[in-house]
């Protein structure tokens, strides 16, 4: 049986009880006894107590009931209060338990942004070492191919004594192309000379220098012979034209 069964149950019973009292009441107020004859008129040496009496048995269950009740609901009252009480404790408890709990997200989360902030900061430190350590592996890079290539082209000139000029080995089977030694020793260019109308003579136009093998002072006496013998004028630096 539940709670509230019983409370109405007991509710009933006071009623039932106030009820017979005031029935009781009625019966002793008209003179009938309980288990007489209806009507029938009892000696005055047993007629029921006073009617005042069953009113006031009657009103003292009721109140006596009532009185339970309302102590009862009283106490459960003071219960359930009680109860509250310690569910609002449990929820102060647990909002404190929150609030620290939040405040400990709170400063984690701040030293997780700290953390992400210096990590950004590195990877932007890092960034620019790396990109400091490509260029500078770039550029030896780019030393080491032209110190390798100025080392392949030194071992491919060749110092041609006749004419005094330089000619690439790699360039044979192309004939004799002569390359100028003041620009090659001077600046490290290989400038090629011009060719003259004579064969086996050259001429640097950036430096005017002449180189002549011996084919080329050969011819260019021959010339000059001829030039002469001959009414027609010209010279040696006809390579110029």
């Amino acid at each position: 049986m539940s709670e509230a069964q019983w409370k109405q149950n007991l509710r009933l019973a006071c009623q039932i009880v106030s009820a017979v009292g005031a029935f009781s009441a009625i019966l002793a107020y008209f003179g009938i006894r309980p288990g007489s004859n209806a009507g029938s008129q009892m000696p005055p040496a047993v007629v029921a107590p006073h009617p005042s009496i069953w009113w006031l048995v009657g009103a003292g269950v009721l109140f006596a009931c009532s009185l339970y009740l309302s102590l009862y609901d009283r106490i459960r009252f003071k219960r359930t209060i009680a109860d509250l009480g310690k569910q609002v404790e449990g929820w102060k408890k647990d909002a404190v338990e929150w609030q620290e709990n939040y405040s400990i997200a709170a400063r984690e989360r701040g030293e997780a942004q700290t953390l992400a902030a210096r990590f950004e900061h590195e990877k932007v430190a890092l960034g620019k070492q790396l990109e400091e350590m490509r260029v500078e592996l770039e550029e030896l890079r780019a030393g080491a191919d032209s110190r390798a290539f100025q080392k392949a082209l030194e071992d491919d000139m060749d110092f041609q004594i006749d004419g005094g000029f330089y000619v690439r080995k790699s360039e044979a089977d192309k004939g004799l192309v002569a390359y100028c030694p003041v620009c090659w020793k001077k600046d490290s260019k290989t400038i090629p000379l011009q060719t003259s109308s004579i064969q086996g003579c050259f001429g640097c136009s950036i430096h005017h220098t002449d180189y002549q093998t011996a084919e080329g002072r050969k011819n260019t006496e021959q010339f000059w012979r001829q030039m002469n013998t001959s009414p027609r004028g010209g010279g040696p630096n006809s390579w110029m034209a």
